[in-house]
C-alpha cells in the first residue's frame, strides 16, 4: 500500500488476485496494472508530476510481484558462514 498518492493524497493498494494477476485500487479506480497505467496516461500523461509518480509506483508494484529474487535473500546467501 502506498499512502498520500496523487492530487487527493489518497491510498493506492495493489495485490495479486486468485487468477495470479496484479490488481490496483486507487480512489474509484479498480483494475489491472495495465489498465492502471493506461488510465494514468490518459488522465495525467507522463509529463506531469502526478502521472510520472503513478507510473513509477506501477513499476515498483510490477517488480514487487515479479519472480525476481529478493535482494535480502541474495545477500544472506552470499555472506553465509
Amino acid at each position: 500500500m502506498f499512502q498520500c498518492v496523487g492530487s487527493e493524497n489518497g491510498a493506492l493498494t495493489s495485490y495479486r488476485t486468485k487468477e495470479k494477476t496484479i490488481e490496483v485500487t486507487r480512489g474509484c479506480f479498480k483494475g489491472s496494472l495495465k489498465e492502471f497505467r493506461d488510465a494514468v496516461n490518459k488522465k495525467h500523461g507522463i509529463d506531469s508530476k502526478i502521472g510520472w509518480s503513478y507510473l513509477g509506483i506501477a513499476n515498483l508494484i510490477e517488480h514487487w510481484f515479479s519472480d525476481a529474487p529478493e535482494i535480502g535473500n541474495q545477500q544472506a546467501s552470499t555472506f553465509e558462514r
